[in-house]
């Protein structure tokens, strides 16, 4: 059993790390939306490439990522990874 402490420490790291995949995935989007396509690409792709990424965030990246793609199997690749 967490230390009232432990847990608060905790907490904080989780906050931080979502903040900064958020962050990596706003500056993606970014890139979509100036349509820089494979700069898009490329930032979703290192941060789905990351074990700690969010749920939340890499479902959102993988959608991101499959609009960007060249190939239609790669898009589907991660739509279906995404859930979609």
């Amino acid at each position: 059993m967490a230390s009232a402490l432990g847990k608060k420490i905790q907490k904080r790291i989780d906050e931080a790390i979502y903040q900064t995949f958020a962050e990596a995935y706003q500056q993606a989007h970014a890139y979509y939306d100036e349509d820089k396509l494979d700069e898009c690409a490329k930032e979703c792709t290192e941060i789905i490439s990351e074990s700690s990424v969010p749920r939340c965030i890499k479902i959102s990246t993988l959608i991101l990522l499959a609009l960007v793609v060249d190939s239609e199997d790669d898009s589907r690749a991660a739509r279906t990874e995404a859930g979609t």
